[in-house]
């Protein structure tokens, strides 16, 4: 039974756990895809519980500048994976409640943020995410 009332952009991107329901957790993965309103799906080794609140990170490359979102949200469900890749057992979604753009800095030349407008401007447009930048 098809879940998504959202369509779903299939893309791999670095994303870093940060917090589980506040306590400090560090877990590197990549997206399997993202919801146009802003829901991320990834694979990973530690399984975590529906509602969990976490705060994550998703990292863009925009001409090869990194562009660091920090999001907060909820688990919205774990799943075993279908067919696991290097331990990574289960497949998470993750809800996307609040996020904000991070300015990293980039050998003094280039504004994260000028370079993020086009990707928030269509982000924006398909998601009902409460900004905060």
């Amino acid at each position: 039974m098809e879940r998504r009332q959202n369509p779903r952009l299939t893309c791999e991107l670095p994303l870093t756990i940060l917090r589980v329901d506040g306590a400090a957790a560090e877990q590197h993965a990549k997206t399997i895809d993202v919801s146009t309103n802003g829901g991320v799906r990834f694979r990973s080794s530690t399984p975590l519980s529906a509602g969990q609140e976490v705060d994550y990170e998703l990292t863009l490359s925009l001409n090869f500048v990194p562009v660091k979102i920090l999001c907060t949200g909820r688990v919205a469900r774990c799943e075993p994976a279908k067919d696991a890749v290097n331990g990574e057992a289960v497949e998470i979604a993750i809800t996307m409640a609040r996020y904000r753009f991070v300015k990293t800095p980039a050998a003094g030349v280039v504004d994260a943020t000028s370079l993020a407008a086009p990707v928030y401007k269509a982000f924006a447009a398909n998601s009902r995410v409460k900004n905060s930048v």
